[in-house]
């Protein structure tokens, strides 16, 4: 009888229907309580969709009980599962080692599972204790059951208990069972309730909060805690439903909700909350892909920093930095005091001179040559490269510094010694040596050589902008060998 009371209400709605039928043809009034907690699934369909004769039949048999239930079995309710509750409270083990277990319900059960179990009991299993089926609640679930609960006046005589509880307390224990009786019909009702109903929801559902406040009671003592208890478990039992007002009642007297209940404003509320997320996200998504067609950033002067790194070249910057109405007036100072060097360490060489293009794949032909034919006549090629390596003089017109046309007509010509010269041309050949030959520790060396005894001369960014010229056509230079030019040129970096 305690499994078919357990598990018929989670049964499919088929196996129901039949099993209905066979409660009807059973004798339910010779298996005592159970029979009586039993024939409340007879109520469990629809009152309202069966058919006029089954509905009276039903409604007959509902007002039979209804008697019983009036007279005693509310609180005989109670009773039935008052042993469940303690084991659901407290250990079975006894003695001192004996905790309390009470913990908020998910589902409507009284008390879910500790997971913090004392080490004396490592076995043991906390079981939860569902609500018996209750005849209110289910009558209450169709318009003629509703009817049949107010003609018996069940409502008032619920409301009566509870009233004369808070306000005069409990004289004897009788008095106390029907006041644990009255919280779980209450709450059956409540929890079975459809939500367009005339019907004091409000009402009573403050009821079962006022129990559990008992602002009255200044005393603490045995009685007024188990009341307590049972009504904790009463709006747990009340939260299972899908009623909105009873919802958010409890909801604003701060009761924390399980993972089974359905309501539309605190449904609403959360959908707010995820549009606005949602709507964060698109705006994120749109500035990276801005992001990536641009390949800029529009939003902080900090953030300009990254445009200068992503663009292609200078005049494709402030092509894209023009093109955008958020950012209306430049600093270009900004950019040439702190970020100019490091811009043109990593822009692209290859858009800023296309009539060069023929004189560069000349050269990476040469260079092929000067490093796969070494074996044939040795003294030619080293005639040659020689003579390429002197050939290797300052281009104004490929030189990044130079080719600006606010420094062309802000810079005037300056006669360098003739010294000072030489010094940049030997560094300038080195430099080629050292980006288009495998074995460059020696040309390393040298170019050591050259800035422990004259480092200004690596002061010079023109002669920067020829060594990125260099580095941009090599394919055999190394990492080191790129960090020591970059540490030989601090200065230019820096200026």
């Amino acid at each position: 009888m305690r499994i078919l009371l357990k598990w018929l209400s989670l049964c499919p709605i088929d196996i129901r229907v039949e099993m209905r039928e066979q409660l009807k043809r059973s004798k339910l009034e010779t298996l005592g309580d159970s029979g009586t907690l039993l024939e409340v699934f007879l109520f469990d369909a629809d009152l309202d969709a069966i058919e006029d004769d089954k509905a009276k039949l039903l409604l007959e048999i509902a007002s039979n009980s209804l008697n019983k239930w009036n007279d005693y079995f509310y609180i005989h309710y109670n009773e039935i599962i008052a042993e469940q509750i303690r084991r659901a409270l407290l250990d079975n083990n006894g003695g001192r080692n004996g905790f309390f277990c009470f913990r908020r319900s998910k589902n409507g059960d009284f008390a879910r599972a500790s997971g913090q179990l004392p080490i004396s009991v490592p076995n043991h299993k906390k079981e939860k204790v569902f609500p018996p089926p209750h005849l209110y609640g289910h009558l209450a679930r169709s318009k003629r059951g509703q009817k049949l609960l107010q003609n018996f006046n069940i409502f008032g005589k619920l409301e009566q208990i509870i009233c004369n509880f808070l306000q005069n307390g409990i004289l004897s224990d009788f008095q106390m069972g029907e006041v644990k009786g009255s919280l779980f019909a209450l709450a059956q009702i409540l929890s079975n309730l459809p939500s367009s109903v005339n019907f004091p929801i409000i009402k009573y559902t403050q009821l079962l909060l006022e129990c559990v406040l008992q602002k009255n009671n200044n005393s603490i003592n045995f009685p007024w805690l188990s009341i307590r208890g049972c009504a904790i478990w009463a709006i747990n039992i009340a939260a299972k439903t899908e009623n909105q007002l009873v919802i958010q009642t409890l909801f604003e007297a701060g009761w924390e909700f399980g993972e089974f209940f359905d309501n539309f404003e605190l449904k609403n509320q959360k959908n707010k909350i995820k549009n606005f997320i949602s709507s964060n996200k698109l705006q994120k998504r749109k500035i990276i892909l801005k992001r990536k067609r641009t390949k800029s950033e529009y939003i902080e002067e900090e953030n300009l920093k990254n445009v200068l790194y992503r663009s292609s070249s200078l005049d494709s910057f402030f092509i894209i930095l023009n093109s955008t109405s958020s950012i209306k007036a430049i600093d270009y100072s900004f950019f040439e005091k702190e970020f100019y060097n490091k811009f043109y360490e990593r822009a692209n060489i290859k858009e800023l001179s296309i009539n060069n293009l023929n004189k560069k794949e000349t050269l990476k032909i040469t260079e092929k040559e000067n490093i796969f034919n070494e074996n044939k006549n040795k003294k030619s090629s080293f005639y040659s490269l020689e003579k390429k390596y002197l050939n290797k003089k300052h281009c104004k017109f490929l030189c990044i510094f130079c080719s600006i046309p606010k420094q062309l007509n802000i810079e005037k010509e300056i006669v360098k010694e003739k010294e000072k010269e030489k010094i940049e041309d030997e560094i300038r050949q080195l430099i080629y040596q050292f980006a288009t030959q495998f074995s460059n520790t020696e040309i390393a060396l040298k170019l050591l050589r050259i800035y422990k005894v004259q480092p200004e001369a690596f002061d010079n960014r023109c002669l920067f902008s020829d060594a990125i010229n260099f580095l941009s056509d090599s394919r055999t230079i190394s990492f080191g060998g790129r960090r020591l030019l970059y540490q030989l040129f601090w200065k230019a970096l820096s200026n």
